[in-house]
């Protein structure tokens, strides 16, 4: 990815339809990036997503609730923080 970075850079310098609402005399940081182009033969094309059903949606979450990575994120974080806090003061 390219990237231009322009500290401070004199605001009347903008486009119009940047300077709106910047006080006159002020100096901005500009920065310009420029996309990637996913049409460009060098990159594969993207999947298409066919839209999710709310069905679908529900059972995801269903699945998502029951697996043990829902679990532990749940769990209560100060005891878990606790306990790491008590394994460190040990050693």
């Amino acid at each position: 990815m390219n990237k231009t970075v322009r500290d401070h850079y004199p605001a009347s310098r903008l486009p119009a339809d940047l300077r709106d609402g910047i006080p006159e005399g002020a100096e901005v940081i500009v920065t310009v990036e420029v996309r990637e182009n996913r049409t460009h033969p060098g990159f594969p094309p993207e999947p298409e997503r066919k839209p999710v059903t709310a069905e679908e949606l529900r059972e995801s979450l269903t699945r998502f609730k029951q697996s043990p990575d829902f679990r532990e994120a749940t769990d209560d974080p100060v005891q878990r923080i606790r306990a790491l806090r008590d394994e460190w003061d040990h050693r």
